[in-house]
């Protein structure tokens, strides 16, 4: 098929456009490059674009080339939603609809992925597909992303029910780490990684008792490629992620004993490492017996393996780097 991957530069979108070249598809790539997203290198049989989702000339031309399109495009890291969210804005929802409008217009089916952040503050259980959202104060960058997201989301429900239907099925992304992971857009366990190895400090943000939950990039994708291509899944909402959770301080610890370094964990309170208007939650956890069910997915890589694949891409960087300085 011909499959157009929005954002395929990124980090998700690097492996999932590897996954879809492997299996023999057509892939073209539109993505202008923001976000940097990913330290793997780009397939070179995949068609590259570089261009933005907010142009609907171009969102069009390549819509109609497609059979399939990924949406992915969007800015990535809360650090980077934090500093400029206007430009999160602007991508998520009017790039956005471009891309859903394109795909009604061409008839097109479409993955919409979203965020674990729709859900906001909700932590005293884990996380169903129909849990009502919580969010925090408008004046929060945080939750205008969330915002934004959610508000994609109704478009496409909205567009479900016109004259001629959006054919679409969206992935709610949890936690979702692996190899080529950039630290620098405040990703926790390329961040974690990196420093270990460099027998620097764990900079671990607020107390440490928050607990997170973290998917292998490579499950993710077989899921997002497996919803794709599932009929039943049509004009349906899917968390994506793990359910195996661990506090980040507890996750410091995990990293330093399987990397083997000497650093210390110093704990760095909220206000000094985020701008003002920020607020995390103390648990995060999905629930994913709607996917399990549906697709028979089940998780392939857990933590250790996760972490180990990380800190193997890490140190063949740092090796890199070495032999390109002698």
């Amino acid at each position: 098929m011909n499959i157009l991957v929005t954002g395929g530069s990124g980090f998700i979108g690097t492996y999932l456009v590897n996954s879809l070249v492997e299996t023999g598809n057509k892939v073209c790539i539109l993505d202008n490059n923001s976000a940097r997203g990913s330290l793997r290198g780009r397939n070179s049989e995949a068609e590259f674009i570089h261009g933005d989702i907010c142009d609907s000339v171009l969102v069009d031309q390549l819509v109609e080339w497609s059979s399939q399109v990924y949406h992915l495009a969007s800015m990535v890291g809360v650090m980077k939603v934090m500093s400029d969210p206007i430009e999160a804005l602007k991508s998520s929802i009017s790039g956005g609809i471009n891309v859903l409008k394109a795909c009604q217009k061409f008839e097109r089916r479409v993955l919409i992925t979203s965020t674990s952040e729709v859900y906001g503050k909700i932590y005293n259980e884990s996380i169903k597909e129909d849990s009502d959202r919580i969010l925090g104060q408008t004046k929060f960058f945080r939750w205008s992303y969330a915002e934004s997201k959610a508000l994609l989301e109704s478009v496409a429900y909205a567009m479900l029910n016109e004259k001629r239907p959006l054919n679409f099925v969206i992935a709610r992304l949890f936690n979702t780490v692996g190899a080529g992971q950039l630290a620098e857009h405040g990703m926790v366990i390329p961040r974690f990684v990196r420093a270990a190895l460099n027998d620097e400090p764990l900079m671990v943000f607020g107390d440490g008792r928050q607990t997170r939950t973290f998917c292998d990039v490579r499950d993710a994708t077989r899921a997002l490629i497996g919803l794709m291509n599932s009929r039943l899944a049509h004009g349906d909402v899917f968390n994506i992620g793990s359910d195996d959770p661990i506090s980040i301080y507890d996750l410091a610890v995990k990293v330093k004993s399987i990397a083997n370094s000497q650093s210390k964990i110093k704990i760095v309170p909220y206000k000094d490492a985020y701008p003002d208007g920020y607020e995390d939650m103390l648990h995060r956890l999905p629930e994913t017996e709607k996917i399990k069910k549906l697709l028979n997915w089940e998780r392939e890589y857990n933590l250790s393996e996760i972490i180990d694949s990380v800190i193997r891409f890490e140190k063949n960087l740092i090796r890199n780097y070495r032999s390109l300085d002698r």
